[in-house]
């Protein structure tokens, strides 16, 4: 092989990925708000009683909201934000009975019934705790198919710090080699799928392959679609990866993270050599230029370090009013990499195809604001 000294190249590519801003006014008042696909929803049914009703709170942020009951008993709260919730049974202003640790996803539904037929389950203890996930195993409201990755569970999986490795733990998704960072979903292009952040489109608008990104601790919920949802995911006909940021709450909170992949760790690349067909060389004359057991692809210097360095801040400005979370990631990678095994180029032969040094540097910022009129 001839040295790789004679097509060194030193290329530096660097890349800034589009600024994540969320700036979002939660108009959660006593009127209501149009069902969106970042927020999500409780309903049940409850004995219904005269002067009964329910109540939500939310246990990070203290947001509240009430809701009558039908002439059936049942009852549903949309627009939610997601989070953990308590939802409490009142009557008369009293409160009879608590579900807690009711979780509310990213565009699903939760399911809490409180009492039986008639109400005396309800009406006739003086109160009733239950401590538990209040998240039904099944959510009944939707009719798509759906996977939700949470926050605590990003933090624990053994994955790239990335959006698209996550995806493809759900079912029919696989990675697309042609298009790296793009997965295929259940064997739809790269390109017929879908991106959003905070319920806006963030999918290359030219190509339809790639996306806007944001810092991985930023992520509060991520879901994952694969099939039978709706039209508010249009221009999509693979499958949609839905995700919310983190807001503040009213516990202050920060952190900072490095994760360093060294090269000395890395496993050293193998040479693929041609396979032993017998076939002869290029003349197809001289035995000694058979292509058996030959260099096909040199890939001992294929070598790169990563190392991923951020930090995180959020919390409450006006307690139970207005919040912020703003987080900040830089990616760097520097590595080298051998194209091919000779110095053939382009049509002209002048574009060399030989070693080559790179190195990226991969900054993302979000900040988020919340308004809870």
């Amino acid at each position: 092989m001839t040295s790789s000294n004679q097509f060194s190249r030193k290329t530096i590519r660097r890349s800034a990925l589009t600024t994540a801003l969320g700036l979002s006014l939660s108009l959660l008042s006593v009127s209501a708000i149009a069902q969106s696909n970042v927020t999500g929803s409780i309903f049940g049914q409850v004995p219904a009683d005269a002067g009964t009703s329910v109540v939500v709170h939310n246990v990070d942020t203290g947001f509240e909201r009430s809701s009558q009951l039908d002439n059936g008993g049942r009852y549903r709260l949309g627009s939610l934000p997601t989070g953990e919730y308590t939802v409490k049974l009142m009557k008369d202003g009293q409160v009879v009975s608590t579900r807690e640790n009711v979780i509310v996803s990213i565009a699903g539904g939760s399911e809490v019934s409180f009492g039986g037929a008639g109400g005396s389950a309800a009406t006739a203890l003086d109160r009733i705790t239950v401590t538990a996930s209040g998240a039904a195993a099944l959510d009944v409201s939707s009719i798509d198919t759906r996977t939700v990755f949470y926050a605590k569970d990003l933090q624990k999986l053994p994955l790239p710090r990335d959006v698209a490795s996550v995806a493809l733990l759900a079912p029919s998704v696989v990675n697309n080699t042609s298009y790296a960072g793009a997965p295929s979903f259940g064997g739809s292009a790269s390109s017929e799928n879908a991106y959003y952040i905070n319920g806006y489109a963030v999918t290359n608008p030219l190509t339809s392959i790639g996306f806007t990104t944001l810092p991985f601790d930023g992520i509060d919920q991520m879901q994952v679609l694969t099939g039978g949802y709706g039209a508010e995911f249009g221009r999509s006909t693979g499958g949609v990866i839905n995700t919310t940021t983190k807001r503040g709450t009213n516990t202050w909170q920060g952190g900072v993270a490095a994760f360093w992949t060294p090269e000395s760790l890395r496993a050293d690349p193998v040479n693929q050599p041609y396979p032993d067909t017998g076939a002869f060389g290029p003349d197809n004359t001289d035995p000694k230029k058979r292509t058996d057991g030959q260099l096909y692809a040199y890939r001992k210097e294929n070598q790169s370090w990563n190392l991923t360095y951020g930090a995180y801040v959020g919390g409450p400005i006006i307690q139970d009013k207005l919040f912020f979370y703003a987080a900040g990631e830089i990616t760097k990678r520097q590595g080298n990499s051998v194209r091919s095994t000779n110095n053939v180029g382009g049509s002209d032969n002048t574009s060399p195809t030989g070693y080559n040094t790179y190195k990226y540097k991969m900054p993302r910022w979000m900040a988020k604001v919340d308004w809870q009129i």
